[in-house]
């Protein structure tokens, strides 16, 4: 299929390119234009998004990203140019235009009074009014943040950064932010690209972009797209995210700025640093030719302090039951040493005012360095005297030593070229990423038995125990048991070739335009993990032998003993391997039974109008997705010994849906804004639970199976929105959303009928599920003179009605997975002279994570509040000190099973403060 996604990719591209380069030049026919370019006064910064027009015709255009504006077609005569933009002064002049000829005009823009004698704090407001402008003229609703405003905030990474956006809540991994979920929907219905370029996967099963491998300070900007546009990607029911790379002529003066700062965590060991250094210049001999480069480096030494918990059905010595009774308990000790690597770098050529090229290239890896200590104890393994008393226990001791690196990159060739009064878009991409595990993860295990425990606080949120008469953290008397290893190879690429051509047109309005365009995407995802369990053949090995010395006493209060010395393990295990040594047993589940193979094409054409008549704008189009997929997985049947059958099963299949879009915006005055849309989108399911993968365990009488007919999730999306912009930069919106989703897929346990394994219990992802989710958002910015300001935002989500089908006997499920109720964001911000000062809270109402048999098996992620402080002094000479604080009131991570009191997992992760410099030339 490679060879065919290759020739399709190229031919496509190519047609389509053909085709509107013909249909460009047929239209290239060029009246008197007005034309410049447009720039803030001071700084000589250009200005995107302004809006230009000449009053009293139809008329109308928006400056593009590199500020130039073009106004084609207008009849000889006299006329008042007018500009408008956030955060400035309105511009008018008079221009006479001749027949046949071009008029150029460079605007220059004036900030508001406001702050127009601010200068430290003016920088801050100018880029908060390029992102409220180009949130304000878009036709479709989004949330913009500037690079000022990412920076504002003391967050590490770019999963953090977009918490504090409206409707987005984030998941979070020993304290850092990882994936983003939107309105109520899960992460894997968000779609993330890099400057408009799809980013690969780098997981090992799922949609997911792992969002904390990007550092935030590569981003000069973010666009999150709540309702989409037909020239967008379907795949997107929650909503889009795009993070957006330096431009040189962003501003056109050259920027050469570097960061360097240290930090702590109040439980960890170790220090954090992090720097960063930017560069970007405009030079050639027109100032045609712009380069940028980043680079930036960020360690963490995080440590998290938790404990996890299972529980099921279990009967006393005596007979009686206990419906939720303790059967296993995990103490954990996990110290990660993470290192971040960021370069991007940007080529732009301006070769004349009708055609430019953009070549760009952005990388990210990151290196998590984990040595997590676990004590397990295996409470069904022994006898319930009570719920809170069991005697002759099994106690193990483990360790997880794993060194795990993950990669995203992303290239890109883009360009722009004006036809006449058309303008043609391409671009081809290429995107890889990846996760290893290229040293290992071994996970040695000692075990003892025998042991008497009582359960301490059982219904608390981390309950623990005490022991009646053993000492629990003698090593001597742990033996050892096996060592499991693992080795894990997840590798994923997308390349893609896009064509847009847009045209002005008018269909009986004051102004408007007509776009098309058709783009191929190629996606080829693999995983061949390996696995062994290896087994002692010498003499007694106990856990004394491998003691690091100390103890260590959990934040949660539990005493772990004394801590494995990872690597004189590590170098142990690799030095005596052989038949009286470790001898191997491979994981034929794993090696045989988890490799795979997804291919997968899809064509899309789009053709959208957007229009304005007076203050109304109105945008319909329709996109078509066409999509043709090759999966390859294994077909394994085993037993406690052996392999019985294993088989490759190759699946091709191809489904097609067309998205259509109408979306409204009516200017009720300059300042406040009015926008509805209905439009449609889609999810495709998870990488692993389309594979046509069975694992069948004939002994254990069990399936697992993929499903490679799993149709994508379709939703049909309402939004309503009204938004008032301030002059002094800043806005209030409210709004209400309704998404109804067809098809989601979710698990399902069955029973196998007929056939050889008759009888069998199968567990398998369906279609089927049917939800209507309704919400509603708002938000307020700020500033007032006095230098105080806020940013806050709430948004309510709820599932009107959900129906799982006929597939499970679930019908006391009201939520979606990752749906969470409310979310919210206040910070009270200071900004004056040359303090820039914000405390930040973020929250987050529970989520339901693990879908169980019944309501008391599910497992809910407890509702949580974070907050943040940032402090920034700024000094005339460029250089800014500030200081930042993360998780001030130390919020922990607490998930547990049907109610509140039973408890499945408690995470400590401590307060983080960052203090250091950044320097502007």
């Amino acid at each position: 299929m490679r060879q065919r996604s290759t020739v399709r990719l190229t031919y496509t591209g190519v047609a389509a390119l053909a085709v509107l380069l013909c249909a460009g030049a047929a239209w290239a026919q060029n009246g008197p234009s007005v034309q410049g370019t447009i720039t803030e006064k001071e700084s000589g910064a250009l200005l995107p998004g302004a809006e230009v027009s000449l009053r009293d015709t139809p008329h109308r255009t928006l400056s593009g990203s590199d500020g130039r504006y073009r106004l084609d077609g207008v009849a000889a005569g006299d006329y008042t140019l007018d500009v408008n933009y956030v955060g400035f002064e309105d511009f008018e002049a008079s221009v006479t235009v001749a027949a046949g000829e071009t008029v150029s005009l460079a605007i220059e823009l004036d900030a508001r009074y406001e702050f127009a004698e601010e200068i430290v704090v003016q920088a801050v407001r100018f880029g908060q009014s390029k992102a409220l402008n180009e949130q304000k003229q878009a036709i479709n609703i989004k949330t913009v943040l500037s690079e000022e405003q990412i920076q504002s905030f003391p967050d590490l990474n770019t999963a953090e950064v977009l918490q504090r956006v409206s409707g987005v809540a984030i998941q979070r991994d020993n304290g850092e932010g990882r994936f983003v979920s939107m309105r109520g929907t899960p992460s894997a219905m968000t779609n993330i690209t890099i400057n408009g370029q799809q980013v690969a996967y780098s997981n090992s099963a799922n949609r997911m972009v792992e969002l904390d491998v990007i550092s935030a300070a590569q981003l000069t900007g973010i666009e999150v797209t709540k309702v989409l546009t037909p020239d967008m990607d379907a795949d997107s029911v929650g909503g889009a995210v795009n993070l957006k790379t330096r431009s040189a002529f962003d501003q056109p003066d050259g920027v050469t700025n570097f960061t360097l700062g240290f930090g702590d965590n109040s439980i960890a060991d170790g220090t954090h640093s992090r720097s960063a250094f930017n560069y970007s210049t405009v030079g050639g001999a027109n100032d045609n030719l712009g380069f940028s480069i980043g680079v930036n480096f960020a360690r963490t030494a995080a440590e998290r302090h938790n404990n996890e918990h299972k529980w099921g059905s279990e009967d006393t010595v005596g007979g009686v039951e206990i419906p939720y009774a303790l059967t296993n308990t995990e103490a954990q000790f996990s110290a990660n040493d993470r290192d971040r690597y960021g370069a991007n770098a940007r080529l732009e050529v301006r070769i004349n005012d009708n055609h430019k090229l953009d070549f760009a290239v952005v990388q990210n890896y990151r290196e998590d360095d984990q040595d997590r200590q676990i004590t397990r104890i295996r409470w069904d393994k022994g006898k319930y005297i009570s719920p809170t008393e069991v005697e002759g226990l099994r106690l193990v001791k483990s360790l997880h030593d794993r060194l795990e690196e993950q990669e995203i990159t992303a290239y890109s060739v883009s360009g722009e070229h004006r036809l006449g009064q058309s303008v043609l878009d391409f671009s081809l991409s290429t995107s890889s990423a990846f996760t290893k595990k290229p040293e290992g993860q071994l996970k040695p295990e000692f075990q003892a038995r025998g042991f008497d425990l009582n359960v301490t606080d059982i219904g608390g949120k981390a309950p623990g125990w005490d022991s009646t008469r053993q000492d629990i953290h003698n090593s001597g008397i742990f033996e050892f048991d096996a060592v499991d290893e693992k080795f894990e190879n997840t590798t994923s690429t997308i390349d893609t070739a896009k064509v847009d051509l847009t045209r002005p047109m008018q269909w009986g309005s004051d102004t408007g335009e007509f776009k098309l365009g058709v783009k191929v995407r190629a996606l080829q995802k693999d995983r061949a993990d390996l696995r062994s369990k290896w087994k002692w053949k010498g003499d007694n090995l106990f856990l004394d032998q491998f003691e690091a010395g100390g103890t260590n006493l959990t934040e949660g209060g539990y005493n772990l003993g004394q801590q494995y010395n990872r690597s004189g393990f590590r170098s142990f295990f690799y030095g005596n391997q052989g038949p009286n040594g470790f001898v191997e047993e491979v994981r034929n589940d794993v090696n045989l039974g988890e490799p795979y193979n997804a291919e997968e094409d899809i064509t899309s054409a789009y053709a959208m109008t957007t229009q304005q008549y007076g203050k109304l704008t109105m945008l319909f189009g329709l996109r078509g997705e066409f999509n043709d997929l090759d999966y390859s997985a294994a077909n394994l049947v085993v037993n406690d010994d052996d392999v019985l059958r294993n088989t490759q099963e190759s699946v091709s299949r191809s489904y097609d849906f067309v998205y259509p879009n109408l979306q409204f915006r009516y200017a009720v005055s300059d300042e406040t804004l009015v926008r509805a849309a209905f439009t449609r989108s889609m999810a495709r399911p998870n990488f692993w639970d389309s594979m046509p993968f069975s694992y069948t365990h004939t002994d254990d009488e069990e399936i697992i199976r993929g499903n490679p007919h799993l149709d994508p999730a379709l939703a049909n999306n309402l939004d309503f929105l009204v938004e008032r912009f301030f002059d002094n930069v800043g806005i209030i919106s409210g709004g209400v959303f309704f998404k109804s989703i067809d098809d989601f897929n979710f698990i399902t346990a069955t029973t196998q009928r007929g056939g050889e394994f008759d009888g069998f219990d199968v567990e398998q992802p369906v279609n089927g599920g049917n939800a209507d989710l309704m919400g509603f958002e708002v938000a307020w910015q700020q500033h007032w003179d006095s230098g105080f300001g806020i940013y806050a935002n709430f948004t309510y989500t709820d599932v009107m009605s959900i129906d799982l089908g006929e597939q499970t006997d679930r019908d006391d499920i009201n939520v979606l997975p990752e749906q969470r109720e409310t979310m919210g964001n206040l910070a009270l911000i200071y900004e004056k002279n040359r303090i820039l000062t914000r405390l930040a809270l973020n929250t987050s109402g529970r989520w339901l994570s693990e879908v169980g048999d019944e309501a008391g098996s599910d497992e809910w992620n407890d509702s949580a509040m974070y907050l943040d402080y940032s402090f920034t002094y700024l000094f005339d000479s460029g250089l800014e000190l500030f200081l930042q604080a993360n998780n001030l009131t130390e919020e922990v991570v607490y998930l547990y099973r049907g109610i509140a009191s039973r408890a499945s997992q408690y995470d400590i992760t401590g307060r983080t403060f960052n203090a250091g410099m950044r320097w502007s030339f």
